[in-house]
């Protein structure tokens, strides 16, 4: 298939998106009315296809006038009754709505399972398309970025409508059987992105051997200049190991959601270390996703940090106080830094069991607590109160770049 027919057929599948989209948004902004599920789901879509900018104008005359009478109706039966009771009467008009709508977001399901096949082999030719050196990669987007991507946000703009389609599907079939809405969730930029990544080009031994080599191809490319792809990239990889975490684990460094983005991330820096590369500068940038990411994973073990702080404090300490008596020598030191290891090992044995009360918001914290606090707050010269704060600031700190990766997925 030459390029030629590629653009023909990406413009034909463009023009089909339009037409579902236009109706799919007149379709939720009728149902927005009638549940709260559907609440701002017309303007999700609206938004959503921004990023390709494939929508221009819509005829919406027909969808205003059933969404005023809608509200007309809402405005009625919520002044009279009871939300139950509110509920109970809107359910016919959701039914109504249901039977009449139900075949086609049937019939465009279908389609849009149909068009994604094409649009995935149109994707595979784009982000297979290799380039070795500076010089190639200037001439693969002079040539073929545009191409690359558009057919992208193509094929994650199909994904989403899938997700719409199957959507507004099981909720008009729960309004059908009598229920007021599904178990289902909205739909986000999250599953479509993670359904682009599922090809095998943007697995993680395909990046790392792209920068080994100082090569790379269309995928690499589109991680480098979607900042939202490569936060679901970064995003999947963590999910993977959260599946696998145990619940109420107080540390962070204990779930395996942390340890797995933490071996990613260091394997795919341990690449851009062994060779240095130009077409990897939007990794190795101070303000990138990746070096934010690995800012967030210097996150070490509860007790190795306090055994650093408490060791510290603990040798400078016996240094002072062996100071004022003789001559520092050799065996001095030595014996100053063997009597830390163990002074540190017992303020972490009473600083553990204060951390996990501290740590907890819900745990009754009795005169005795306190009184203990203050002690070891006394005797270590403040260090434990500073060293519960700064562990449980770098936590917060992984737990924000946690949440950016989802701002960056939906920005």
């Amino acid at each position: 298939m030459n390029l030629n027919t590629n653009e023909k057929l990406k413009s034909v599948l463009e023009q089909s998106l339009v037409s579902i989209e236009s109706e799919l948004i007149s379709i939720s902004a009728m149902a927005e009315e009638l549940s709260d599920k559907f609440k701002g789901f017309s303007k999700d879509i609206d938004n959503f296809s921004g990023i390709i900018g494939l929508i221009g104008g819509k005829e919406m005359g027909q969808t205003t006038k059933l969404i005023s009478k809608a509200v007309n109706f809402l405005g009625d039966i919520y002044s009279e009754h009871k939300k139950s009771e509110a509920l109970k009467l809107l359910l016919p008009k959701k039914q109504e709505l249901a039977n009449i709508k139900i075949n086609v977001i049937t019939n465009f399901l279908e389609i849009l399972n149909k068009q994604s096949q094409s649009l995935n082999g149109l994707l595979t030719v784009e982000i297979n398309r290799e380039y070795n050196n500076e010089k190639e990669l200037i001439n693969f987007e002079t040539l073929y970025g545009n191409s690359c991507k558009d057919t992208y946000e193509l094929v994650i703009y199909n994904h989403y409508l899938i997700e719409v389609c199957t959507y507004i599907l099981e909720e008009f079939k729960a309004w059908l059987n009598g229920k007021n809405e599904s178990d289902f969730s909205k739909p986000d930029k999250t599953l479509s992105l993670e359904y682009v990544l599922d090809n095998d080009i943007f697995q993680k031994n395909k990046l790392i051997e792209s920068i080994k080599f100082d090569k790379g191809n269309g995928g690499v490319w589109l991680l480098s200049k979607n900042k939202s792809l490569f936060a679901a990239f970064l995003n999947k990889i963590y999910k993977n190991g959260e599946s696998l975490d145990v619940k109420n684990n107080k540390r962070i460094t204990n779930n395996n959601s942390f340890k797995i983005l933490k071996k990613n991330i260091l394997e795919i820096d341990d690449s851009i270390n062994i060779k240095e590369t130009r077409n990897y500068k939007w990794l190795t940038d101070e303000t990138s996703l990746f070096n934010n990411a690995k800012k967030a994973i210097k996150l070490e073990s509860l007790n190795l940090f306090l055994f650093k702080y408490f060791f510290v404090y603990s040798f400078i300490a016996l240094l002072i106080i062996y100071k004022n008596k003789i001559n520092l020598d050799f065996f001095e030191i030595i014996s100053a830094l063997i009597l830390s290891v163990f002074m540190a090992l017992f303020f972490i044995l009473f600083s553990r069991l204060l951390f996990w009360v501290f740590d907890d918001e819900n745990s009754e914290r009795s005169i005795w607590y306190y009184l203990l606090f203050l002690f070891f707050t006394i005797l270590t010269l403040g260090v434990l109160p500073i060293a519960f704060y700064k562990y449980q600031k770098k936590e917060r700190n992984y737990l924000l770049f946690i949440n950016s990766l989802k701002t960056n997925i939906n920005g």
